[in-house]
């Protein structure tokens, strides 16, 4: 499989857009593993964390430090958020979202893996991570999930409408789309 790569702009409101810029300034990385870990009946893991506003749940991601490679970094962060193995993962793609405001702009780059089917319940290795449940869901439902982050409350909504492009993005990945307008159907796996 050929790993896709995107690149998108995302306008954001001001407050989000210096908070990000810190919080990536303080954490020394733009970038991030975002982990689909395949579950059966053509689903994908996703979780909440503590912090998340009204539970809303996400694919599993976590930073990639300054320097580290990005599969060192799926490795760790894989085995602190579930306890799985990224044995057998697959480099699905990379988006680059282009956060802006004001003519400011602050990329920061996704790097998606597949994660072999399990059955498997996770088991967070890693306290600080805050999760605080965990989720099959279907094609449906990540389109679902995307459209909840872009409407989160007005305190959130940057944060939301940034991380709803992930899941887009992941939703594109994992499945295929026989209708116009993003709407998938006929789920499947890629090979």
């Amino acid at each position: 499989m050929m790993p896709i790569m995107k690149e998108i702009r995302v306008e954001v409101d001001r407050r989000f857009f210096l908070e990000w810029q810190e919080n990536v300034k303080r954490k020394k990385s733009a970038s991030e593993v975002v982990m689909a870990v395949l579950r059966p009946g053509n689903k994908v893991l996703a979780a909440s964390k503590s912090f998340y506003p009204g539970k809303v749940l996400r694919p599993l991601s976590g930073r990639i430090k300054n320097g580290e490679d990005p599969k060192l970094a799926l490795k760790r962060e894989l085995y602190e958020e579930t306890g799985f193995s990224d044995e057998g993962s697959i480099y699905a793609g990379k988006l680059t979202t282009v956060i802006e405001n004001g003519g400011d702009q602050l990329p920061f780059v996704s790097h998606f893996f597949f994660i072999p089917e399990t059955s498997d319940e996770p088991k967070p290795m890693d306290e600080n991570e805050q999760l605080e449940g965990f989720k099959d869901v279907d094609a449906e439902e990540l389109l679902e999930i995307a459209n909840r982050l872009r409407n989160l409350p007005e305190e959130w909504r940057g944060w939301g409408v940034f991380r709803a492009e992930a899941v887009d993005f992941l939703a594109r990945l994992l499945f295929s789309s026989n209708e116009k307008n993003d709407q998938f159907n006929n789920c499947r796996y890629p090979t």
